[in-house]
């Protein structure tokens, strides 16, 4: 959905991973386990967004297709 508005996907990753971090370590600031949990996904946001931002030549997102309705298939199209 990023793409529709011309959002870059490592941007939308990003910025999705790093608020789910903040969400996972105010949930669980004094627990070891979700802080463990939070740096965890602290380093998949760095990591994923660095890998995204690094193959970003290498992505392409195909625009959705415009495919024309065959006769046959508008004639039986509902409401003409």
């Amino acid at each position: 959905m990023a793409t529709t508005y011309r959002i870059p996907l490592y941007g939308a990753f990003g910025g999705l991973m790093l608020l789910l971090t903040a969400l996972t370590f105010r949930m669980a600031a004094k627990d070891p386990a979700g802080r463990m949990l939070a740096a965890i996904l602290a380093l998949v946001c760095v990591l994923g967004t660095a890998a995204l931002y690094v193959g970003r030549d290498q992505i392409k997102l195909t625009p959705p297709h415009r495919h024309a309705v065959p006769d046959a298939a508008a004639s039986v199209r509902p409401g003409q």
